[in-house]
């Protein structure tokens, strides 16, 4: 088979992303378009990478910040259906407070949209009270330090 002709899947494009993501979520940067927009069910005021996010630059800027409060201790990500150009998946994710060292554990829901071999929107889901109240609790850990 000639690998020159291959044209990767949007199924594809979010297995490539998935798999660098854990370690090196830079490789993934050519993945996102420009504009992408994301958009988590948690306020942005709350936890990093929360709220809705425009535009490649400022999303792996977020991711930044995300990862200087968060150790991603283990992300499993699982595809669950793909349709045309929408892809879903959940995975489950094991983070470290990096101040407080408490731990989270979660499960979150992601709708990628691909378009021309490139995510133009990703929106993911999670358990918004639990997160919101799991950064109540290492603020005021903190706050008591």
């Amino acid at each position: 088979m000639d690998s020159s002709n291959w044209k990767p899947t949007p199924t594809d494009i979010v297995i490539m992303q998935q798999t660098c993501w854990l370690d090196e979520p830079l490789r993934a940067y050519e993945l996102f378009a420009p504009d992408i927009v994301t958009t988590m069910n948690v306020d942005g005021s709350a936890i990093p990478m929360g709220g809705t996010i425009s535009g490649r630059d400022e999303f792996f800027a977020q991711l930044g910040r995300f990862r200087d409060v968060f150790a991603i201790l283990d992300y499993k990500p699982r595809i669950y259906s793909a349709e045309h150009d929408t892809v879903r998946s959940r995975a489950d994710m094991l983070l470290r407070h990096r101040k407080s060292g408490e731990v989270v554990m979660f499960k979150k829901r992601t709708v990628y949209i691909i378009r021309d071999n490139m995510m133009v929107r990703i929106d993911e889901y999670v358990d918004h009270a639990m997160m919101e109240t799991f950064m109540r609790m290492v603020s005021s850990l903190e706050a008591g330090a």
